[in-house]
């Protein structure tokens, strides 16, 4: 890793730069992330999740998920969820962080809500506008799940980035996309304990469940 000559990610750049972080990982990854933001940047404030693609997740990943308290949780459904969401960003006190799992966010809420909230989103498809979002790919991420998209974005010191793929993995070194800019961050600290699930979070996984066995 000492060839690359990557630096180091500055958070702080969050509150410089438009909030807006796209995960490449898996679930833990956007947690980390949601938590890390959430209680070193914008020292707490309200915890929104929303669940954009609901039978996305698999049931472990839902108990996982609501193992963390949440102040607003939303399924999009229909389009006026959209404008449910855009009723509680609007009028809420900030500062917000939303987590969102799912289908691609409407450029519309990013662009109208860009002050103040803080967008963690991971979806199913990678952003195709590079310059949207900060992109953090994770060590957990086989090198094979983003190689291609990551040669697209024609980052700078890309030759020498893709020679030291597993030395970065090896290290739990994530790496962090800004505009064509790559820098690097420490996956390993932001790890942090999982909070215990209360009734509430319970509440909302038994009735997920349940609905699932309605249906089927």
């Amino acid at each position: 890793m000492s060839a690359v000559h990557l630096e180091a990610y500055d958070w702080g750049l969050l509150e410089k730069k438009s909030p807006r972080m796209f995960i490449l990982g898996e679930i833990t990854d956007a947690l980390d992330v949601f938590r890390h933001v959430q209680q070193e940047i914008v020292f707490r404030g309200r915890r929104v999740l929303v669940l954009a693609a609901p039978d996305s997740l698999k049931v472990a990943q839902r108990v996982r998920v609501f193992q963390h308290s949440w102040d607003f949780v939303l399924r999009i459904r229909a389009n006026t969820d959209y404008s449910l969401l855009a009723s509680y960003l609007q009028h809420s006190a900030k500062p917000i962080t939303v987590l969102w799992f799912g289908t691609e966010v409407p450029q519309v809420l990013l662009t109208k809500f860009d002050t103040n909230v803080f967008w963690v989103c991971m979806s199913g498809t990678l952003p195709v506008a590079r310059d949207l979002f900060t992109v953090f790919i994770s060590p957990t991420l086989s090198p094979f799940k983003y190689k291609d998209w990551l040669l697209a974005q024609q980052p700078s010191q890309i030759n020498a980035v893709l020679g030291s793929l597993d030395d970065f993995r090896e290290k739990k070194a994530g790496l962090v996309l800004i505009g064509r800019s790559l820098q690097w961050y420490d996956s390993a600290g932001l790890e942090t304990e999982a909070e215990r699930p209360g009734v509430t979070e319970v509440r909302e996984v038994l009735k997920w469940c349940t609905d699932q066995l309605e249906e089927n």
